[in-house]
């Protein structure tokens, strides 16, 4: 089987694949169909049909992380048997906080938050729920895990993420999985726990962090993108903003 570990960016997505990971006898997809884009090998966008037409996921059970979102990928990945998506969802407001101290930290930048929402935050809010629409009820191969349901209740819902893929998980399984992709141990896996915590990829990974960030006026906005209705000009500099995205964003930063 091909499993892919899908989510909006900055939803929870490495964690899911990390569980994944260690619930055993997953593969990385070959060499020969991932991207030169990322450091963990995952499968190329430009070459799932090759990958799927290869038809080596039948013998051997391979996984890989994702973004994707549109309707061309449910459409894609699901005209093939044995593929299967783990989709994860976090409360937007939250993934929004994350991508903010992302943002920070990849662009050198110091804006304040309110800065940010403004000019960046409520466009990816837009994005993420574009990305939710294309994976709801889209397919029984499609289960929607949460970052917030793993936060409440790790044992019951890595047990659903095993049914899923046909694990049978024990206890004691569940709980090594849940030792080695704690926020702490994955800081530690990859050099990060030495770091200041602004300056980590796994930050917090708190549920509610955006009650310190968010003002009325703010969570009035994002009440609305969340239900999909963002406005025409909004919609517009979205679209125009994620076309062409280096060049706005070179300019963005130079304010």
């Amino acid at each position: 089987m091909f499993v892919l570990a899908n989510g909006a960016f900055k939803s929870g997505s490495t964690w899911l694949q990390a569980i994944l990971k260690h619930m055993g006898s997953f593969e990385d997809v070959p060499e020969a169909y991932r991207s030169p884009s990322h450091q963990q090998a995952w499968l190329d966008h430009r070459k799932i049909r090759a990958f799927l037409d290869s038809g080596c996921y039948r013998e051997k059970d391979y996984l890989s992380k994702g973004h994707y979102y549109g309707r061309r990928y449910p459409d894609l990945f699901l005209s093939y048997d044995q593929v299967y998506v783990l989709d994860i969802v976090r409360d937007t407001k939250d993934t929004i906080v994350s991508h903010y101290y992302h943002f920070k930290r990849e662009r050198g930048v110091d804006w304040d938050f309110s800065s940010y929402y403004w000019r960046i935050g409520r466009f990816k809010a837009y994005q993420i729920w574009l990305y939710h629409e294309t994976w709801r009820g889209s397919s029984p191969r499609v289960y929607t895990s949460s970052f917030e349901r793993l936060k409440q209740d790790f044992e019951e819902e890595v047990a659903n993420i095993g049914r899923f893929v046909g694990r049978t998980l024990v206890a004691e399984d569940i709980e090594r999985i849940k030792r080695e992709t704690s926020i702490t141990s994955m800081q530690k896996r990859h050099g990060q726990d030495a770091k200041k915590e602004t300056e980590r990829f796994f930050r917090k990974g708190a549920v509610g962090d955006w009650k310190s960030h968010f003002d009325e006026q703010m969570l009035d906005d994002i009440s609305k993108i969340e239900r999909g209705e963002l406005d025409l000009l909004g919609r517009s500099l979205y679209h125009l903003f994620f076309s062409v995205r280096p060049f706005l964003t070179r300019n963005l930063l130079r304010r």
